[in-house]
């Protein structure tokens, strides 16, 4: 197999689960505030569910509470 047959077929196959990035200008600003949770769960500074909160929280102010829509969580 090549490798321009090895790149499509792994894009086929990964393709479907992919989302794109939102084009938004706040989009790398929420993306950062994603990593800075992830981080904090990772080192013990945060719980899982403080960081859920913090960054629920980090979003709204960078794009406003009227571009969130909360999901509720099965629990």
């Amino acid at each position: 197999m090549t490798g321009d047959e090895t790149m499509s077929r792994i894009a086929s196959d990964v393709l479907p689960f992919t989302t794109v990035r939102p084009p938004l200008p706040e989009y790398n600003q929420v993306s950062q505030q994603a990593q800075l949770m992830t981080e904090r769960v990772v080192s013990g500074e945060m719980t899982p569910q403080e960081a859920m909160d913090a960054y629920a929280n980090a979003v709204t102010e960078i794009v406003g509470a009227e571009n969130v829509i909360e999901l509720p969580l099965d629990e």
